[in-house]
């Protein structure tokens, strides 16, 4: 079993509420492994034409 830190740019799609983020970012980082724990470091908006966001995601998992 091994620990180990991942950090991941996630693309928040405007079709995401903000009630659904919690499942829609654990849905992205639990491809890498069992999620032990995770926190949202930095939101960046990409275009302000599309209103879109980045997530800069930190997570420790197990795989």
């Amino acid at each position: 079993m091994n620990l180990r830190q991942v950090q991941l740019k996630l693309n928040w799609p405007q079709s995401i509420h903000l009630t659904n983020l919690r499942k829609f970012i654990l849905d992205n980082i639990s491809d890498n492994g069992e999620v032990i724990r995770w926190s949202i470091s930095e939101i960046k908006c990409s275009d302000e034409e599309e209103k879109s966001k980045i997530l800069i995601v930190n997570a420790v998992i197990i795989n």
